[in-house]
């Protein structure tokens, strides 16, 4: 098979892979539901990797540019074909793993079979009876409650990006083939069948069987979500990034461990154990003991709770939980590669292995809301620039405004909900290394963790 990188057509909202998914057989659906007229993929900002406020919400996703494709393996009662995972929703977290929902009821529709029909879109509407089905046979209020919840809170569907004159329902009808056309361009029962791995009853996998399948076709580990009493597969999530429109753009693999404490490249690892037996039972076949083959996904971090009223409705969402207890005064910030401290950040804002040589810097932390962190060593503020770089100077005006997330027992530092930082290589001896916001190569990717001096 071919490296292919690009599943595209022309206007068509675009997939960046590393797998070679041509070879799998992924068709999307010809053309966008419209052309938005936003700069192309390469002149366009990618989504959570911005250090600079995007102006234009209607070419560049804000705040939920964190994109999860979800797909569901129900199989008792028996939903959807034997040989195809059926689709879940397309869903727009925030870059730091919260969420928006029913973000705007003006625009939540009763009937989104009419919508389609309105729009003459009876393709999409016949593909959506045989692929995206309700498990209790209502397919319409899943429909329903999956563009209320979720479409309605991307930026780039909002009513002032539609075209002048379009029909009421334009932004919903291009949010079903969006998210149809991504399902489609990851066929993950022929991604996990190339690999020999089968629906059985009698035969159960491990994770890292399932885990490799997958990154041997699209490039990275997905976020695979079990039964937790029983090890019963039952959902997978692939997580993106977006250049340009949700209708036309280009949706980019998450390709970074992002700091998930699974180790996974998804944002999180799912709820699937990392050991022990995973079953993927055939479709119709009951669990054990009678427990259900669904069950609602549990984070691999921990997380808290929180819920807004809007003036244009409520807005839960989770997030990592914060530091236990106010982080203030002098800590050192080590840097942890695949969880294993390697060196320490300098005074400069760089990076060293650790070494006799080497003298960690002791930064300096300060909030005036116990949330957001300004950090300063000895040769000033700390920040990062518009490139992602990181640096401490005496001549920076407006220091970043950093936050620190608790994970494993420790704090890690964070930035616009990246948790990790990387430079071009791993230092030697005692050189130093210029440090960047996100990711690199994956033997100097780290995290920048607290520790008293």
């Amino acid at each position: 098979m071919t490296a292919a990188a690009i599943i595209s057509a022309l206007g068509l909202a675009t997939i960046a892979s590393a797998g070679p998914l041509a070879g799998l057989g992924a068709r999307q659906f010809p053309g966008p539901a419209f052309l938005t007229g936003c700069p192309p993929s390469w002149a366009s900002q990618l989504s959570c990797h911005n250090t600079t406020v995007q102006s234009n919400s209607c070419c560049f996703e804000n705040p939920g540019g964190l994109i999860m494709q979800v797909q569901l393996w129900d199989t008792y009662p028996r939903t959807g074909a034997d040989d195809e995972w059926t689709v879940h929703g397309l869903w727009p977290d925030n870059c730091d793993g919260t969420w928006g929902q029913f973000c705007d009821p003006s625009r939540q529709y009763p009937n989104i079979t009419q919508v389609l029909k309105d729009s003459y879109r009876y393709d999409l509407l016949d593909w959506m009876n045989k692929h995206w089905l309700d498990q209790a046979g209502d397919n319409e209020s899943f429909w329903e409650h999956e563009w209320n919840k979720h479409g309605t809170c991307m930026s780039t569907l909002e009513a002032k990006c539609m075209p002048k004159g379009s029909k009421n329902g334009t932004d919903a009808v291009a949010y079903f083939q969006t998210a149809i056309n991504l399902h489609r361009a990851v066929p993950t029962y022929k991604i996990l069948a190339a690999a020999g791995i089968f629906p059985s009853a009698n035969r159960s996998y491990t994770y890292d069987e399932l885990t490799a399948a997958v990154k041997k076709e699209v490039g990275y580990i997905p976020a695979f979500d079990c039964n937790k009493n029983t090890g019963i597969i039952f959902e997978i999530s692939y997580y993106y990034n977006l250049r340009g429109s949700v209708v036309d753009g280009t949706f980019q693999h998450i390709a970074c461990r992002w700091g998930s404490p699974s180790g996974a490249d998804a944002f999180t690892g799912g709820s699937c154990p990392k050991t022990g037996p995973l079953w993927y039972l055939p479709k119709g076949v009951a669990a054990p003991d009678g427990q259900t083959t669904s069950a609602a996904p549990s984070s691999t971090i921990s997380v808290t709770s929180t819920t807004t009223t809007t003036a244009t409705g409520t807005i839960s969402s989770t997030s990592p939980t914060s530091s236990e207890t106010p982080v203030t005064g002098k800590y050192i910030l080590d840097a942890l590669v695949n969880g294993t401290a390697a060196g320490c950040l300098l005074s400069k804002g760089t990076w060293a292995v650790t070494g006799p040589s080497i003298t960690c810097a002791k930064f300096t932390f300060a909030s005036t809301d116990n949330v957001h962190y300004t950090v300063t060593s000895s040769k000033g503020p700390c920040a990062v620039d518009e490139d992602g770089g990181l640096s401490c100077d005496a001549a920076i005006q407006t220091p970043t405004a950093f936050k620190l997330t608790s994970v494993n027992g420790t704090n890690e530092l964070t930035y616009q909900g990246l948790a990790i930082f990387s430079s071009s290589t791993l230092p030697q001896g005692s050189a130093q290394e210029s440090v960047k916001l996100g990711c690199g190569p994956s033997d100097s990717e780290f995290a920048l963790v607290l520790r008293s001096p």
